[in-house]
């Protein structure tokens, strides 16, 4: 019947949401894994005991150093926009889908009336409404920003360490 379709339509579209959200957990702590290294990093600089090993071959260390934040850089850059991004964008891309078709198949009066026995009247209202933008991009790059900066403030700690 039209009413099941609409059901199952939105139980699709459930499972599309459940994922996205469930996404965004395992996204952040990759994130905040990545920084304690970093940050674990940061603090193994600034040890007065490393001072010696530090500055008798800068310009060694010093490569290694840039050549290993490009590449952790690189590594999380390409996981978010290359893998997550693609993944949340096609969940909420389908999720919105299934939305419609439920929207399209309830058009008449029965099936209209019992869209909103399968929602909630806080999801009835929000079944119309998409953000364009999509709120995944906001948190890649406020974690790509986030990892910048930490891998930018290896720069002066180096510094002040191997003089």
């Amino acid at each position: 019947s039209r009413y099941e379709k609409v059901q199952l339509a939105l139980e699709i579209s459930k499972n599309c949401r459940a994922r996205f959200e469930s996404r965004r957990p395992y996204e952040w702590r990759l994130s905040f894994a990545l920084w304690v290294a970093i940050g674990t990093v940061l603090l193994a600089l600034m040890k007065p005991e490393l001072k010696p090993f530090l500055s008798s071959d800068p310009t060694s260390l010093k490569n290694w150093l840039i050549a290993g934040g490009v590449v952790v850089f690189a590594a999380h850059l390409i996981h978010l926009c290359c893998w997550i991004a693609p993944r949340n964008k096609e969940n909420q891309d389908e999720s919105y889908a299934m939305e419609m078709v439920a929207l399209n198949l309830a058009k008449d009066h029965d099936s209209a009336g019992r869209i909103h026995e399968v929602l909630s009247p806080a999801e009835s209202t929000q079944i119309y409404k998409r953000d364009e933008t999509g709120p995944q991009y906001t948190a890649i790059i406020v974690q790509l920003l986030i990892t910048s900066l930490l891998l930018l403030s290896l720069i002066p700690i180096f510094y002040s360490v191997t003089q």
